[in-house]
């Protein structure tokens, strides 16, 4: 008796039959009892059938992936004072905070420590444009630490630049900050807390209040930046992660000296 083939159609295109949610789905079920009836019968073609049903599914799969961490990127916000268009120099010191805190893997707080006047919020502000520019996936936060008042109010913009939902009654946006930095949605995050210089106000006094530093974030994917007077205060914030600023040499402040004359 002659052998009688036997031919299954299947309502799709090849690549809308690689296309299956799962194993329990009628599509799938359907496709692999075409297939194994071709294996069966050891149909001519059927192992190439099989690769290319596959290789169709695993491009898919990436494709899936690719537009998924596309539409899931994180974007970057940014709350930063203006730029000082004066500021020359102190290339060392900014190259020196670029290898510790972006290079390097081991490093995620920090502290420019050196005397009132030398230039360490510059300093600060300098490197966060230099991030912004060269590694945008990055955000950047500028909380001054000289008042309580001050740092509520600079995290209060940032629950609103990044559209922070509060909790409802949350009058302090401190709590949700620090949650939402502290998650992987926030993404990379630069925070830069400027003029920690009051012990009191960063680490609490005799009140059982919640002091600034219960508000600092840590997470894998955040760097801290601090700037203070106080080694004592930069030790006890970033331990010996500390960038000593001096005073400008006499070149830098001659290159100063000559742009503000120009720009004025």
């Amino acid at each position: 008796m002659p052998k009688v083939e036997t031919i299954e159609s299947i309502d799709a295109n090849h690549i809308q039959m690689a296309k299956c949610k799962s194993r329990s789905d009628e599509s799938y079920r359907a496709i692999a009892g075409v297939l194994k009836q071709f294996l069966k019968n050891g149909s001519p073609g059927a192992d190439l059938l099989i690769r290319s049903a596959i290789q169709t599914q695993q491009e898919e799969t990436l494709n899936a992936r690719q537009e998924a961490d596309t539409c899931c990127a994180t974007t970057s916000y940014y709350s930063i004072p203006s730029r000082n268009r004066w500021f020359v120099g102190r290339t060392k010191k900014l190259k020196e905070l670029e290898e510790k805190l972006i290079t390097s893997d081991n490093c995620q707080k920090l502290a420019l420590v050196g005397l009132g006047g030398v230039g360490k919020t510059q300093v600060a502000l300098q490197f966060a444009y230099t991030i912004k520019k060269h590694w945008p996936e990055y955000s950047i936060f500028w909380v001054p630490a000289l008042s309580a008042e001050s740092f509520e109010q600079a995290f209060r913009d940032i629950a609103t630049r990044c559209s922070i939902a509060l909790n409802p009654g949350e009058e302090d946006p401190k709590e949700s900050v620090w949650r939402y930095l502290n998650s992987d949605l926030a993404g990379k995050w630069l925070l830069i807390v400027d003029n920690a210089d009051d012990e009191e106000i960063l680490f609490g006094g005799s009140s059982n209040s919640r002091s600034i530093t219960d508000y600092l974030p840590e997470s894998e994917n955040g760097l801290t930046l601090f700037t203070t007077r106080h080694r004592e205060i930069a030790v006890s914030l970033a331990r010996n992660k500390i960038v000593e600023v001096q005073e400008m040499d006499q070149k830098e402040a001659e290159t100063f000296l000559k742009k503000s004359l120009t720009q004025n």
